[in-house]
């Protein structure tokens, strides 16, 4: 045993062993037995004193070398980190509290102690610490590697104690798709990966490296042989640092990321061929065994057996021995290439601001990488400990809260991972999310490729959004069809029918409160009905309406219970294509016109929490069978909406379903929606608002590209309803705004005393060209019909829309004097204004000695208020 201070590995005389430099932290007071037999475990003062003083020792000792301890290797098994430095986090309650939970009564100390060593390398050897009885050992000459048998100790007291297998520090894994093997002659080195890529001229510079364009390319080309050599060094226990940039954490996070491109480029030259100054960039590593380096330049990877030459060309690498039938190969270096392969447009939060179409652009970047291949939780820096899981999942969080708060109507979003969420952007970075997340993903492998299952997307205007819950990783995408799939053919979709209670639909504080707390107010599809209910509400529930006799005949497919497996499933994959059926009736309550409209047009819903096939949405396939299915005492308060869902592959299950289904089971075994018969007709279910398809993403497209084909001259492409609007702009972009909905909502009845009627009232538009083609477009159903042919009048405008009667205006109009024209304008307090003299589409009227003015669209009408003598005068 040495005395003073910890020595150098250099100064101990045996090489290639352990060698005890610090006694345990107290004796034993019987030979053997389990954590009582200590006496330093008896008190948490006594461990704070003792292990507490030992660790800081160590700390010191490694700090003095560059080595910096960020992990615990008792706390990172139950997903703990680092609580500051090594020395108060082994001296400090939690630590204590970890290991004493793994040290249970009865645990014999002396066979346990051997799998709590935590090991360094050093220069010149390595270090361990033994966080059971505080032992302190080094080894002189190169680390042992990890499966090296385990020896004695020399300087323990009898050699009694057998030294442990190596324990790997978080992030470590078995050695890789490197060896040394694949060196096919000594002491020579072997190239066992090609350059990232080459100038694109001959004695190029910097600047004529396609893989120096741009951080994105820089990250796609670096990404892999960095993983390589970090891989191969990790299995080794030797944790790489850049040569070029000493403060940077993680190898294989670190050398694709921006900050080491820059600090590479801040070494090249301009005018210098790269050519003479790749040499300069090579970094070596020794390793028991051989060495093995790599160019930070143009990233090619070498081994050698044995002693390393200096100046000797390299030779073509053995062929890599591909993993035994069974293993499966590690999927992070193709998540690391799918990553990169996507634009990146941090910043941005409109669809319409991205440069590509249809794909996945990076928004804001994952909070870290994993530091090795087929790693856990523990393996990303951003999840060591609670606080830096919060610091790095809040900001995405209040990101993607900001975007979806921005929508027409704002969505609300809910976490994926936990059943309850109350308040997305406090919810991300918060205990039970990190708890969540862990009980999700720990134990179960390598995390890299259950990260696909933690992605929340959602359908925002112009295209899509997403956030992976795991690591806060932000995309979004423009346009209409899902990122990554075409848009589907007609065969693929469904027209199906779905009913919805308003409370639910209608985006309003008892909306929120529903879902948020989820209260009563939450029923699902089998607890709505349509038209007002005679059943008291006290047997509703419980009275059923008679099932047609013809039903199974009609609608139920034949239950083939012989078909079907133990799961209680039937696999089918088939394109389905129902009728079309027209708008319902029965509107219901709404918080206001514009509100409700923009529900029937543009509306998702989403999931509920529970059903014979989980939490999905449910959908039924003619209005009937929805009011059939409907069977609550609060259905009255509902209403049918017609919607378009994609239904892809489609999975056929039996008459009860599975209750625990939830999406990303049914994505895993290959499909995306379910169809089932619970004995009163068929229901088909998806479990992502994105695939229900508003109806003006499905229709509006289509309006479009008929009045194209009609050759409708420019000046026809005007919106009657709103006072002559050009949709020239874009059909679907002008039905979706704000300013459409609300008078096509007050032109269809959705306000006022009319509000709730049993039939809106129509809104149509007739288009004329100048052949005679006549088309009218029914706003209200989204509707474009061929009305008549032949030779036309040459009437270019657009035609009136039918309306059924006039309805006095809910709005308070004022009469004012527009002092630079000098002319009268109206204006109401809905910030609508219209000048007397071009009044568009107002007119003019008398009835009973009263001046009125009336909307041609709307019919909407005001009576003119007499002038006080004040305004007069302010007139004038």
């Amino acid at each position: 045993m040495l005395a003073g201070p910890l020595p150098d590995p250099a100064q101990l005389k045996q090489e290639l062993c352990w060698v005890q430099v610090r006694p345990p932290a107290s004796e034993k007071i019987a030979a053997s037995g389990d954590w009582h037999i200590w006496p330093h475990m008896q008190s948490k003062e006594n461990w704070k004193q003792t292990m507490g003083a030992k660790a800081t020792e160590v700390e010191a000792f490694l700090e003095q070398r560059k080595v910096w301890v960020d992990t615990c290797e008792v706390c990172s098994r139950v997903g703990r980190g680092m609580r500051g430095g090594m020395g108060a986090h082994v001296g400090g309650p939690h630590h204590f509290k970890d290991l004493g939970r793994m040290l249970a009564d009865g645990v014999d100390v002396g066979q346990a102690r051997r799998d709590f060593w935590q090991q360094w390398n050093i220069p010149r050897g390595a270090l361990r610490f033994n966080h059971v009885d505080g032992v302190v050992e080094m080894w002189k000459g190169d680390p042992p590697a990890p499966t090296q048998a385990a020896a004695a100790a020399v300087g323990a007291a009898g050699a009694l104690l057998p030294v442990s297998h190596q324990l790997v520090v978080s992030g470590a894994m078995p050695q890789g798709d490197l060896s040394l093997d694949q060196c096919p002659e000594p002491n020579r080195w072997t190239k066992l990966g090609e350059a990232i890529g080459m100038p694109t001229q001959i004695d190029g510079d910097f600047n004529s490296c396609p893989f120096l364009a741009s951080k994105s390319q820089w990250k796609q080309a670096s990404a892999l042989p960095a993983l390589r050599v970090e891989k191969f060094l990790h299995a080794k226990n030797i944790y790489p640092q850049c040569m070029l940039c000493p403060t940077g954490v993680g190898f294989a996070v670190h050398v694709p990321a921006e900050k080491h491109m820059k600090k590479l480029c801040e070494n090249l030259h301009e005018g210098i061929p790269l050519r003479e100054v790749a040499a300069q960039f090579w970094q070596v590593w020794r390793v028991s065994g051989g060495a093995i380096r790599y160019n930070h330049l143009h990233g090619t990877v070498e081994l050698c057996k044995g002693e390393p030459p200096a100046g000797q060309a390299a030779l073509p690498g053995l062929p890599i021995q591909p993993p035994a039938q069974g293993c499966p190969q590690p999927q992070l270096q193709l998540q690391l290439q799918q990553q990169a392969s996507g634009p990146e447009q941090p910043g941005v939060s409109d669809p319409s601001a991205l440069s590509e179409e249809n794909v996945w652009c990076l928004i804001r970047p994952r909070a870290s990488m994993p530091t090795s291949v087929g790693g856990d939780c523990e393996a990303y820096p951003h999840y060591a400990s609670r606080t830096t899981f919060k610091a790095a999942m809040t900001p995405a969080a209040t990101e993607i809260v900001k975007i979806l708060g921005r929508q027409p109507i704002a969505i609300d979003p809910e976490c994926k991972v936990c059943e309850r969420c109350r308040g997305y952007e406090e919810h991300l970075g918060a205990d039970k999310h990190y708890r969540a997340v862990y009980e999700k993903l720990n134990g179960k492998g390598a995390v890299e490729p259950l990260r696909e299952l933690m992605w929340q997307q959602w359908r925002i205007r112009g295209g899509w959004v997403r956030i992976n819950e795991f690591d806060g990783e932000i995309e979004m995408s423009r346009g209409d069809p899902e990122p990554g799939e075409a848009r589907l053919p007609s065969s693929a979709m469904v027209q199906t029918w779905t009913i919805l209670q308003l409370l639910f639909v209608a985006v309003s504080a008892a909306y929120e409160s529903c879902w948020l707390d989820g209260s009563e107010c939450e029923l699902s599809l089998r607890q709505l009905r349509v038209k007002t209910s005679s059943v008291p509400t006290s047997q509703a529930s419980q009275e059923l309406d008679p099932v047609p006799a013809d039903l199974d005949e009609k609608e139920g497919p034949e239950d083939s219970l012989d078909k079907l497996d133990q799961n209680n499933t039937l696999t089918d994959e088939r394109d389905l294509e129902l009728t079309d059926l027209p708008l319902p009736g029965g509107w219901g309550e709404a918080a206001s016109a514009e509100e409700h409209l923009k529900i029937l047009m543009d509306y998702y819903p989403p999931p509920r929490r529970s059903g014979y096939c989980g939490g999905g949405i449910y959908f039924a396939t003619s209005p009937e069978a929805t009011g059939r299915k409907a069977i609550g005492p609060d259905s009255q308060k509902g209403f049918i909406l017609k919607a378009t869902v994609k239904l892809g592959k489609v999975k056929q299950m039996g008459s009860q379903c599975d209750r625990s289904m939830s999406g990303g089971q049914l994505k895993g075994s290959g499909f995306d929606s379910i169809h089932f018969n619970p004995g009163d007709g068929d229901e088909y279910v998806v479990y992502s608002s994105s695939n229900v398809i508003s109806q003006v993403e499905a229709k509006a497209p289509s309006i479009e590209a008929a009045l194209q084909a009609a050759k409708m001259p420019n000046e026809s492409w005007a919106c009657k309803v709103c006072n002559g609007r050009s949709m020239m702009a874009g059909v679907k972009q002008h039905l979706l705004s704000a300013s459409h909905m609300r008078l096509v909502a007050v032109a269809a009845g959705f306000t006022g005393a009319t509000l709730g009627a049993d039939e809106p009232r129509p809104v149509e538009q007739v288009f004329k060209s100048a052949t005679g083609q006549q088309l009218t477009l029914d706003h209200l159903n989204l509707e474009l019909k061929e009305t008549l042919s032949g030779t036309g009048t040459g009437d270019m405008s657009a035609g009136p829309v039918a309306m059924a009667r006039w309805h006095e205006s809910q709005e308070q109009w004022e009469r004012k004097l527009h002092r630079q024209r000098g002319v009268f304008f109206w204006e109401c307090s809905n910030t609508q204004w219209f000048f007397e003299d071009e009044p568009k589409c107002w007119r003019k009227g008398f009835e009973g000695g009263r001046a009125y003015w009336q909307h041609d669209v709307t019919n909407e009408r005001f009576f003119e208020p007499e002038p006080s003598k004040e305004k007069v005068q302010q007139w004038f």
